[in-house]
């Protein structure tokens, strides 16, 4: 028998739900006397490039539906554009118009998703809840209920509850489909659920109320309204871990329990497979947008994004796949993949969107919407010219030629295709300008920040080197290209962060001298 061992920390919050388990569980419960800092993922920096992914996903979301995102500076993208179109809406339109979202996309736009503020609010179902998530319940936008029962579910759909859970009115528990006149089963039903009071019984044919008097046993008594409750069990979203910066686990432990138990931390089947309980989830997870990321996609939709074509493992693959599986398995439901065009390494620029690669996270036949910051590809039910054309609209224009030409010469695009020419200024420089016009909408910490100024700083220099060089051919390089330095004084308490304030021998002095150069490109005016 496995021996089970639980760790208590005083910097967790105490998350009830279907995930709570008795203590009698654990073999052994320890509490150190002295704890250690919690274990944290600090919020990354977004840029213009991952801004602009985020604002044209986030036309993508239907409201009242439901929403599953994943972790790092996309996801924050992501959320930070839900949020404001919620709080900013006005603004949120304008720097979409800029970017020629709704121009180029509008019928998608229109049939998949919406620009509107949510009315009805989302559904939150992730494997991981991020901070993303918390913001977005912190911001009104997280707010549509499910039930864990599939009836109570049903009513919940057609509208008989609102959003606290409680019955508009005894009318409305009819037209959604209750029955009028009551039995045992039902009345029990109604109690356990919190949607009567517990105290009304049956006295022969009749119902006994809480006050001694009797009524027919019949739904559409207008004394049953006064014993209407709120109904029990509902959450704003499900998750089957969390994990996130610091501010997350602060914000996490200032809610008290009963908002923290609209959180409905489970089991992670539940939420990454649709078996079991299939009819509830079902209807829990109607119009749901499964939103992801890669780092390559094919000319043919596959696309990659735990593992390179040599073998090298990035990350695990998680729930990734099963959410694509579920957006072709549920109806409404889509998956987005959320892509950079381009990178940037060891001073070569190099297209994310490639005609094919050695290794495929999701297969092309799982195909079905790619986001980069240049636009929408719909690929769902398309032919392969067709998701070829859908992807050249979105690539960087400065690799679009030779894709073209790769696909042509495979025999996948007509001799004569002509890419348009509303597509061919997809650069990084159109959306920097976008970016100045908008600013609050691009900021760099959108959902904020546990780095102090200096390793903000830090952070940018170290990205910059890190595309430009490569590590191993720093001490080939010399420092021939490294005059016109600022002084150290000038970032004594950087240097002095990174250890490098009083350099030891002469590669201390290089990197010291390197990461002047870095702090100096990206310097913020």
């Amino acid at each position: 028998m496995p021996l089970c061992v639980g760790v208590l920390h005083d910097g967790l919050p105490y998350m009830p739900g279907a995930a709570e388990v008795d203590e009698t569980l654990f073999d052994l419960l320890i509490e150190p006397a002295d704890h250690s800092q919690l274990f944290s993922t600090p919020q990354m920096p977004v840029n213009a490039q991952d801004h602009a992914i985020g604002l044209y996903a986030s036309a993508l979301v239907r409201d009242g539906g439901t929403l599953q995102i994943g972790i790092g500076s996309l996801g924050d993208a992501l959320s930070a554009a839900l949020l404001a179109r919620q709080a900013d809406n006005a603004a949120y339109r304008a720097v979409l118009d800029e970017l020629q979202g709704p121009a180029r996309w509008g019928a998608l736009i229109d049939r998949e998703g919406g620009l509107e503020p949510f009315s009805a609010g989302l559904y939150g179902c992730s494997e991981m809840f991020v901070h993303g998530l918390l913001k977005l319940l912190d911001g009104g936008v997280l707010r549509r209920a499910v039930y864990p029962d599939l009836r109570l579910q049903a009513l919940a759909d057609s509208g008989a509850l609102d959003a606290e859970g409680r019955p508009r009115s005894a009318q409305a528990l009819l037209d959604g489909g209750l029955p009028q006149l009551l039995d045992g089963a039902t009345l029990a039903w109604l109690q356990e659920h919190g949607l009567l009071d517990a105290g009304i019984r049956f006295d022969g044919e009749r119902l006994l109320l809480g006050d001694g008097s009797r009524i027919p046993a019949r739904l559409d008594q207008p004394a049953l309204q006064a014993s209407l409750g709120c109904a029990r069990g509902g959450v704003l979203a499900h998750g089957g871990f969390f994990l996130g910066p610091l501010a997350f686990y602060a914000r996490l432990r200032e809610m008290d329990l009963g908002q923290r138990g609209q959180i409905g931390m489970t089991a992670i089947s539940y939420i990454n497979r649709l078996y079991g309980d299939e009819p509830l989830k079902r209807r829990q997870r109607r119009d749901a947008r499964f939103i992801n990321s890669a780092f390559t996609v094919t000319l043919l939709g596959a696309s990659v994004a735990d593992q390179v074509q040599g073998g090298r493992v990035l990350s695990g693959v998680g729930g990734q796949y099963d959410f694509v599986a579920q957006a072709h398995e549920l109806h409404g439901a889509r998956a987005i993949t959320l892509l950079r065009s381009w990178r940037e390494s060891g001073g070569e620029v190099s297209s994310n969107i490639v005609w094919e690669y050695g290794h495929a996270t999701i297969p092309r036949h799982l195909r079905d919407i790619v986001v980069t910051e240049y636009g929408i590809a719909d690929l769902r039910g398309k032919n392969d010219s067709e998701v070829i054309a859908a992807l050249l609209r979105i690539a960087d224009s400065r690799f679009q030629d030779e894709l073209l030409a790769q696909a042509q010469a495979a025999g996948k695009l007509p001799r004569d295709f002509v890419l348009e020419p509303a597509y061919r200024d997809n650069t990084p420089w159109r959306l920097l300008v976008v970016q100045g016009e908008h600013p609050q909408l691009f900021r760099e910490y959108p959902l904020g920040c546990d780095f102090t100024a200096e390793e903000q700083d830090l952070l940018r220099a170290l990205r910059w080197l890190k595309s430009k060089l490569r590590l191993s051919e720093i001490f080939e390089l010399g420092i021939a290209t490294l005059f016109d330095l600022p002084k150290p004084a000038d970032y004594a308490a950087h240097l002095q962060r990174m250890g490098l304030g009083q350099p030891a021998g002469l590669r201390e002095q290089l990197y010291q001298k390197l990461v002047l150069a870095g702090l100096k490109a990206t310097a913020v005016a």
